[in-house]
């Protein structure tokens, strides 16, 4: 597969996804103001979870493959059921364009 096309679907994706969730461009980040955005995931009979604080709701989620492959089109829930064993990464991105991410692995 080509990696090169998965970084670009996953870069319009990510792209798509911060323009139709609201995030707003006009008003500037203050330099502190993503410092405390936290996200955790939890995982339990392979369904992930991710619980966002200290940000701007609503948020928006994206889970993808080591190698960038995106495996939702659904951005708006916070949780996925991922069968197959492997590490995976979720990035959140809440409406003043603070984002977090992180890897997790289903054994």
């Amino acid at each position: 597969m080509n990696t090169a096309f998965n970084v670009s679907r996953l870069l319009l994706f990510s792209f798509v996804f911060i323009v139709f969730c609201g995030f707003d461009f006009s008003a500037p980040l203050e330099q502190n103001q993503c410092d405390n955005f936290q996200i955790t995931v939890q995982i339990e009979n392979n369904m992930v979870s991710v619980d966002a604080k200290n940000g701007t709701a609503p948020y928006s989620y994206l889970f993808y493959t080591q190698d960038q492959k995106s495996l939702s089109e659904e951005v708006n829930s916070s949780s996925i059921l991922i069968n197959s064993r492997g590490t995976y990464n979720v990035m959140v991105l809440d409406t003043k364009g603070c984002s977090q991410v992180k890897e997790f692995t289903i054994f």
